[in-house]
């Protein structure tokens, strides 16, 4: 069988039976934290290196964390790879933990199929990844939630993953219920009794919620720069620019706890880079898309990839035309032919006539 060469193995839960069942997806960020393997797909495009170098700069070293959390926040474009970015950083922080502690990481792979397998739980570090809550958090009856009543809710999201993660807690549930302290006294005493005493370190991936005006994204990432807390690390994102001096704590006590990094939008250069990396990775099969470069230069004026979003889709699903084909090489109306295809999509869904329809058209999805 012929393998995407820009697909993404994902382990996802079977709809029948038990356990989880690898497929090769293009709809997820990286998640290398999550998935071994995943570092073998990581392509240095849009500046991401240069942001990854930044956050790690800026951050300090792992004691700096047993004095003052942080809120790491990434900010760009949609589609940019922010998501991306912040599992890069979490798996980053995560190994740094787990060296400090005198261990070795769990996230050296080898591309060999095994790769593509969960990765053990590193000791002492709990991951509470939200970034697919958003709307379990923040909307009733399709309705936007208060910000307050949002944050509450990510909290106890937060208490679940601890107690996922570290088995049943007094402490947890007694924080988990207690109705009468602000978040920002919740963290706080998770943080000292909880992190602190068990010599834990959180790391919380906060969900992108769509908030509307821009106050009202600097009053959430705001939220978290106070709710930093000893071994506490939140990841955010957002598509405002300039806000980190807009993001000032509202608690004085609070310093230097704010990492903000930017990505930016694709360069020419970067899409002869993901092509390379991902046709040339560890780890394919055998028989595999690739994508002549005769073709990729025709082919070239007719690619959109103004963010690496959708490159990683146009890629994934020029190669799937091939697979389709049983073909591996990419020829020039590959392209072609899915660019029509896009065209037709967005045609009928601005309500146009299908071919050979009634005239009527159809309502917008």
């Amino acid at each position: 069988m012929i393998e995407n060469s820009f697909g993404i193995p994902e382990l996802r839960e079977q709809l029948l039976g038990d356990g989880l069942e690898l497929e090769n997806v293009t709809d997820v960020p990286l998640c290398p934290w999550r998935i071994r393997g995943h570092h073998l797909l990581r392509v240095e495009v849009d500046d991401t290196e240069e942001a990854f170098q930044s956050f790690r700069r800026r951050l300090g070293g792992v004691r700096d964390l047993l004095e003052d959390g942080r809120l790491v926040v990434v900010n760009g474009i949609e589609g940019s790879g922010k998501t991306t970015l912040i599992h890069r950083c979490v798996d980053d922080l995560q190994s740094r933990i787990v060296q400090a502690l005198g261990r070795t990481p769990d996230d050296t792979p080898t591309g060999e199929p095994g790769d593509w397998a969960l990765r053990s739980h590193e000791d002492r570090v709990c991951i509470a990844d939200l970034s697919d809550k958003a709307s379990k958090v923040a909307y009733v009856n399709g309705q936007i939630c208060p910000i307050a009543v949002i944050n509450r809710r990510i909290f106890e999201r937060v208490v679940d993953a601890l107690i996922r993660r570290f088995g049943p807690s007094e402490k947890l549930r007694a924080l988990a219920a207690n109705e009468r302290d602000s978040p920002e006294i919740l963290y706080e005493k998770l943080s000292e009794e909880f992190l602190q005493d068990r010599k834990f370190f959180l790391l919380v991936i906060l969900p992108s919620i769509k908030l509307g005006p821009r106050l009202a994204h600097l009053e959430f990432l705001r939220s978290y720069v106070n709710f930093t807390d000893p071994r506490l690390v939140f990841f955010g994102e957002t598509t405002e620019r300039d806000i980190a001096g807009e993001l000032g704590p509202f608690d004085y006590r609070k310093k230097d706890v704010l990492v903000n990094v930017s990505v930016g939008e694709l360069k020419d250069i970067d899409l002869d880079k993901f092509v390379k990396t991902r046709t040339s990775r560890k780890g394919l099969a055998k028989s595999h898309v690739i994508i002549a470069p005769r073709t990729l230069s025709e082919a070239r004026p007719d690619i959109e990839y103004k963010t690496v979003r959708v490159l990683q889709n146009w890629l994934f699903e020029v190669g799937e035309i091939a697979r389709g084909a049983s073909r591996e090489e990419i020829l020039p109306d590959d392209f072609t032919v899915h660019q029509e295809r896009l065209l037709g999509t967005l045609v009928r869904h601005r309500g146009e006539p299908r071919p050979g329809g009634d005239g009527q058209g159809e309502s917008q999805r």
